[in-house]
């Protein structure tokens, strides 16, 4: 007797269901709620590690020239703009719990308005600079943050709909 001879192929091999992924993904978040006030306080926190870093003297405590092996100035830091103001941005959409295009391109001007006036402080810090370049870099990351919440967005719960954003 083979062991071909102990298989029942009557018998369904599994009884697991799938679920459309978009629908299983966006019931797993819907079951974890983000109260509003800590959504906020993820987008105070993020602006706060923001100003934070560009605030910090790079030099402080570092004997020579500075930091060894970390890159100054727009070129060798823009990823870390891009990034920073695309996460600035997506909190801010996410706070509000939307992703329509209004509530997009306040979040996106309003990240890029930070980062400006943050351009300006740096200006007055001895130990900064001030750059144009960093105000691009900054308004390229909120773009890029409003492209992505746009499309993570119902997957948090959020929803693209303006008159649904005004109700909650």
């Amino acid at each position: 007797m083979g062991t071909a001879d102990h298989i029942n192929t009557a018998e369904p091999v599994s009884t697991v269901t799938y679920e459309p992924l978009d629908r299983h993904t966006s019931a797993m978040w819907h079951g974890l709620p983000v109260p509003k006030a800590a959504r906020y306080g993820l987008v105070a926190g993020c602006a706060a590690a923001i100003l934070y870093a560009s605030v910090l003297d790079p030099t402080a405590g570092v004997p020579g020239d500075g930091v060894p092996g970390v890159p100054t100035g727009a070129g060798g830091t823009a990823h870390v703009h891009v990034l920073a103001y695309a996460v600035l941005t997506a909190l801010l959409a996410h706070a509000r719990l939307a992703a329509d295009r209004r509530t997009l391109l306040v979040a996106a001007v309003l990240a890029t308005l930070y980062g400006a006036g943050i351009e300006l402080l740096q200006g007055r810090l001895p130990y900064r600079t001030m750059a144009v370049s960093d105000v691009v870099l900054n308004a390229i990351g909120a773009a890029v943050g409003a492209a992505g919440w746009w499309v993570l967005a119902p997957l948090f719960g959020a929803t693209r709909a303006a008159d649904a954003e005004r109700s909650g």
